[in-house]
């Protein structure tokens, strides 16, 4: 089940990214944005329905930063673009490893918003790889795996004249509801900076 989960998402995402959306625009016909960044997060003892909890969070001493190299590719000429990231994670504190993100990307491009600032609003969803099992999440969960189900949710704000924009992101991991095994998860606050090119 995980090979296939792989295959499929490494076989998804040049298909996405290479296709040329119905009534494209001539400002974004066969065009798309690279970008690069970096991010610093920590992680917590909190599964994912504590995060609408602000007062309940509990910051664990288990940390990462990680660089993320991405590509978005505008949906014609609606505020949706749709993309893919690579990230590479280095988590420090109580255990250190590193983690292998593939996440596809789809953000909303607000052309009104009462924070002018406000750049984007986005979504991630693929996988996630480690080089060891994160105590973490088997402290939390009970049990846990090298191999899970990504997703992020994340905000983003323009930030100087080249484009720069900062982010916030939650970073979660987990088994999907059962979609792998065993049932376990972890979830992290990340801060970001990146830049196009």
């Amino acid at each position: 089940m995980k090979t296939a989960l792989w295959a499929a998402t490494l076989l998804c995402t040049p298909l996405i990214l290479c296709a040329d959306p119905a009534g494209a625009g001539p400002e974004h016909h066969g065009s798309g944005t690279w970008s690069a960044g970096v991010f610093a997060g920590n992680m917590t003892n909190n599964r994912a329905n504590d995060l609408l909890r602000p007062g309940q969070y509990d910051f664990a001493d288990n940390y990462f930063a990680g660089a993320v190299l991405a590509y978005d590719r505008r949906i014609g000429r609606s505020p949706w673009s749709l993309g893919a990231e690579v990230q590479v994670n280095l988590h420090f504190g109580d255990q250190e490893f590193l983690e292998f993100v593939l996440p596809v990307t789809i953000r909303h491009h607000p052309e009104l918003s009462f924070f002018p600032a406000l750049e984007s609003l986005g979504v991630g969803l693929g996988l996630s790889h480690t080089t060891r099992v994160p105590e973490l999440e088997v402290a939390v969960r009970g049990d846990s795996a090298r191999t899970l189900v990504y997703w992020f949710a994340e905000t983003a704000f323009s930030v100087g004249d080249a484009g720069d924009e900062v982010f916030i992101r939650v970073h979660h991991r987990s088994d999907a509801f059962g979609l792998l095994n065993p049932d376990s998860g972890s979830n992290a606050f990340a801060f970001g900076w990146r830049r196009p090119f």
